[in-house]
């Protein structure tokens, strides 16, 4: 099909080389107008398999969009939920509430603090140990680090992106290798504008 673009209406319009043009121009204009739309896709997918999960070092692994919380990869049954939950209220008492983890994701995305339900993904609630709004290396790369026992894991948020990934000290993993493995991809997707 066609390019749905203005430059499909704009500079000369003749001969190959304006073909090449308006095409090149078109797919980049396509790629930042639809980067914030990436579905869970095959692409996606490899990431999660190739960058983190065939490290060894990683448990579990998500990456789902910033703005909300769509699943671009995961590794099997690591979703955000929905279920209900016992909540500290600000008095101290606990109070059972709807527990939506999508929502909690893309606030921390944004505000890069715990919400009053506190870090929780797939069931899990977490602690959380360190925060880095501006990356771990200075690089820009928000990323925080959390704590269960025998376990925990890293997020980090990218441009368009949240990667969160779990490791288990049972199987041998640690933090150090979590959290480099996910900010090494966090990095790559930064970079790239992802």
């Amino acid at each position: 099909g066609g390019c749905e673009c203005a430059c499909a209406e704009s500079g000369p319009e003749s001969g190959r080389r304006w073909w090449w043009w308006r095409r090149r121009r078109c797919w980049r204009r396509r790629r930042r107008r639809h980067a914030a739309r990436a579905p869970m896709s095959a692409v996606w997918q490899d990431y999660i398999n190739s960058q983190l999960v065939a490290t060894n070092n990683i448990d579990q692994a998500l990456m789902c969009g910033k703005q909300d919380a769509a699943v671009w990869g995961c590794t099997p049954e690591f979703l955000p939920r929905i279920y209900e939950g016992m909540v500290t209220q600000d008095d101290g008492t606990e109070a059972n509430t709807t527990i939506n983890e999508a929502v909690i994701l893309t606030k921390i995305a944004q505000t890069l603090r715990k919400p009053p339900e506190g870090l929780r993904v797939n069931g899990v609630k977490y602690m959380v140990v360190r925060t880095y709004p501006n990356g771990s290396a200075d690089d820009g790369l928000a990323t925080i680090y959390f704590k269960k026992p025998q376990g925990g894991g890293c997020l980090c948020v990218t441009n368009l992106s949240v990667i969160v990934a779990t490791f288990d000290e049972s199987k041998g993993q640690n933090a150090s290798q979590c959290n480099f493995a996910v900010e090494a991809l966090g990095r790559y997707l930064y970079s790239s504008g992802y």
